[in-house]
């Protein structure tokens, strides 16, 4: 998984489920940083056509914030945590 637009408060961890989860790419995105970020996820080794959204900060644990083709741009709200699931 590599992002464009990433900068040194923004950090990103994959890894791919087992089969008997779908064996789905996921993503978890952490902006650090007081400002909001814009990332373009790129993935090398796989062909992944669009990302399912899901919020993971306290207010909105786990509720999903919709569909992101892979040429889109995620904005990531500042402090918070963001999960991306290959669709």
């Amino acid at each position: 998984m590599a992002s464009v637009g990433i900068g040194h408060k923004c950090f990103v961890t994959s890894y791919v489920n087992d089969k008997q989860h779908g064996g789905k790419l996921v993503s978890v995105l952490t902006n650090r940083d007081t400002v909001p970020a814009v990332v373009q996820l790129t993935v090398s080794g796989r062909q992944v056509t669009a990302w399912q959204v899901v919020s993971t900060d306290s207010i909105r644990h786990g509720a999903a914030m919709g569909d992101l083709n892979k040429n889109d741009l995620l904005r990531l709200p500042p402090a918070r945590v963001t999960t991306v699931i290959e669709r």
